[in-house]
């Protein structure tokens, strides 16, 4: 190396830190135009969806005016947050972004959530009709918010209610009559129970009603069972306490159930952890292995359930107290009594005083066809209809003058025949 090569590096090694430090220096000058590309950092998503909800809310209510769907709330949201960090999908929106939401700010009033399942109580609970004779129809509540919030279970129509996290059995109990031979209300989720199923489920535990929970012998299974009986973000307010009657991994094993490969992105939550044993931990965790209800045939089900009743007490039938039982027989023999006393005053009309009361009922009748026109109130109907309860059909309105009318011809006739009978 010559001397000027040597002189060259050793200023060149020299002046390097002060070369860094001057462009440095030119860099934090420079205005921020000066870089390519450069825009203003974008707003947080999550932050955006809390600030824009009030004014979503307002529009999805009409100012509060009426209920509406999470999913219209999220459709009012998205205009309201552009230019956030990333696109807003219905899968974070709910229920984690909304679920926070009402953690921090309460409960979103009017906000309703879509029926995930359904309640079906016990048929046989209920009467044929005094009136036409048909049997009424069971129970089929949907589990949404709207529904339970109006739906008031029943007093002493069902001991117990069965939470299975599959819809797809419903048929096979329905077949069995397993809830009228039980007196028990089957519940038919999709999965882990939502609020509406657990709003239900609460309200049936302070009525005394057990609550047993049906699931797959896998870690969805297990956790549906645990969330069930736990408070959870979505209903923290909701603690149930509930038999958990499988399918387990005892269960598999005892009954030498098929059973196959869970996914291996799938882990238990720390909770759940907690309380598993040692033979759970080892079939769902080390050997990460897994069994579907489906795996029993629709008789071994059936069987399954109605043998874990027998194990928890509950195969008995519901009888309720005494007095409820004499209140009851007292009801259902009010109507066929009064009949049974017109019957026994149209006998005595007519032995003792010739009077035939379907002569009467006919002749009133035809009373009632020969005043009768048909445009005799169709324009104050027209006119009450629009200018008065609007929430009324037409037919009720007919229904309501036609009684008016009855009961005003039924006190006429009446004077007729106390006239005739004599004092």
């Amino acid at each position: 190396m010559s001397i000027a090569q040597a002189l060259s590096k050793g200023i060149a090694h020299v002046a390097r830190d002060h070369y860094k430090e001057k462009k440095r220096q030119e860099r934090w000058r420079r205005p921020p135009s000066y870089y390519r590309g450069w825009t203003e950092p974008r707003p947080v998503l999550k932050s955006a969806v809390f600030e824009a909800m009030p004014e979503a809310i307002a529009r999805a209510s009409s100012n509060g005016a009426l209920p509406f769907t999470v999913r219209q709330l999220y459709y009012q949201i998205r205009p309201l947050i552009q230019g956030v960090d990333r696109e807003l999908d219905y899968a974070y929106f709910t229920p984690p972004l909304v679920t926070e939401y009402e953690e921090t700010h309460g409960p979103i009033h009017g906000l309703m959530y879509d029926a995930r399942g359904h309640l079906v109580g016990p048929a046989g609970r209920h009467l044929p009709c005094p009136t036409c004779g048909h049997s009424l129809p069971k129970d089929i509540i949907p589990l949404g918010t709207a529904n339970v919030q109006s739906y008031v279970i029943p007093k002493w129509d069902y001991k117990a209610i069965v939470y299975i996290e599959k819809e797809g059995f419903g048929p096979i109990f329905q077949a069995t009559q397993f809830a009228e031979r039980y007196d028990i209300a089957l519940m038919m989720g999709k999965g882990y129970a939502t609020r509406a199923a657990k709003t239900v489920l609460a309200a049936a535990e302070r009525r005394e009603i057990t609550v047993l929970v049906l699931h797959d012998c896998d870690v969805d299974g297990y956790e549906i069972a645990r969330t069930l009986a736990h408070g959870t973000r979505t209903a923290r307010s909701h603690y149930v306490k509930i038999i958990d009657i499988g399918l387990t991994v005892a269960d598999v094993n005892t009954m030498g159930l098929a059973t196959e490969g869970a996914s291996a992105r799938k882990s238990p939550s720390w909770k759940l952890r907690r309380i598993l044993s040692a033979e759970e931990q080892d079939f769902l965790l080390r050997q990460r292995l897994r069994t579907e209800l489906n795996a029993m045939s629709s008789e071994q089900l059936v069987q399954y359930v109605e043998g874990k009743l027998a194990d928890h007490g509950l195969t008995e039938k519901l009888v309720p107290p005494e007095d409820v039982v004499a209140a009851s027989f007292k009801e259902a023999s009010e109507r066929p009594l009064r009949r049974a006393a017109e019957n026994l005053v149209h006998r005595v009309l007519k032995q003792r005083l010739d009077i035939d009361v379907d002569e009467l009922s006919e002749e009133a009748l035809q009373l009632l066809q020969a005043d009768h026109e048909p445009g005799m109130f169709y324009k104050e109907m027209v006119e009450d209809l629009n200018n008065g309860d609007r929430e009324m059909s037409w037919r009720v309105y007919v229904a309501e003058k036609a009684g008016e009318y009855i009961d005003r011809l039924a006190e006429e006739k009446a004077e007729d025949v106390m006239a005739e009978i004599g004092p």
